[in-house]
């Protein structure tokens, strides 16, 4: 699954140099495929909402998409979005497909930090900015070996 995401990575270094950020990375917008010689392709889709973007800048406007694995910062204010953002809803992704299927004490985490609204939790807001909390809560999370 991680070959997937370094897949998904390098497509959005192409689109990242040649002038656009995605701006709606998501479970859903990240598709693969058997290639027939038994590895996994992905292919990133649904540009609806990509922008061009000058370096430095970002791009501006409001964000919409998917909230599950918006960057942090971008839902509540209007911010210039940058590839930075692309990469952190990556994370989101990868870390949604980690703990969203491990056991019913991840589930309830999950919850927690993966919600349909556009204002992050203060769990959300806590796994990505506190120190040492995502690997408390994932570590309560697991179960034993």
């Amino acid at each position: 699954m991680m070959n997937l995401f370094l897949q998904a990575s390098t497509a959005l270094q192409l689109l990242y140099c040649a002038g656009w950020v995605h701006r709606d990375i998501s479970s859903g917008n990240l598709l693969w495929f058997d290639s027939g010689d038994g590895n996994l392709q992905l292919v990133l889709g649904d540009l609806e909402y990509a922008k061009r973007f000058r370096a430095g800048i970002g791009s501006p406007g409001p964000k919409t998409g998917t909230s599950y694995f918006m960057p942090y910062e971008v839902p509540p204010i209007f911010v210039r979005y940058s590839f930075q953002h692309d990469l952190e809803s990556l994370w989101w992704v990868q870390l949604w497909c980690v703990i969203e299927r491990i056991n019913e004490m991840s589930l309830q985490y999950v919850n927690k930090i993966f919600q349909t609204t556009y204002r992050p939790s203060t769990d959300r807001r806590d796994a990505f900015l506190a120190p040492g909390v995502l690997a408390t809560n994932l570590k309560t999370s697991f179960p034993p070996i």
